[in-house]
């Protein structure tokens, strides 16, 4: 079980996912960008430690990304609920 562990180091590292290339390619944009992520932090709880790891990452870096968008749209049930 080498490979789980090893991406386990590489996503458990502090701030393992940078949104600065998506940043650099914000600045460079010319037309409207949208972005879609899953929202994994709802389900149940896994029991390993990368499958609480990864939820963790995603969630501290769509929280970085809705930091910098001007419009943050949360869809539920197909409903747009406006989070910024």
């Amino acid at each position: 079980m080498p490979a789980p562990r090893y991406r386990f180091q590489i996503l458990g590292q502090p701030n393992g996912c940078h949104p600065r290339p998506l940043g650099a390619a914000r600045d460079r944009r010319t037309a409207l960008t949208i972005l879609v992520s899953n929202e994994i932090g709802l389900g149940i709880v896994p029991d390993t430690p990368l499958g609480r790891a990864f939820p963790d990452e995603a969630g501290r870096l769509n929280q970085r990304l809705a930091a910098q968008a001007g419009c943050v749209l949360f869809m539920v049930a197909g409903l747009p609920l406006t989070v910024k």
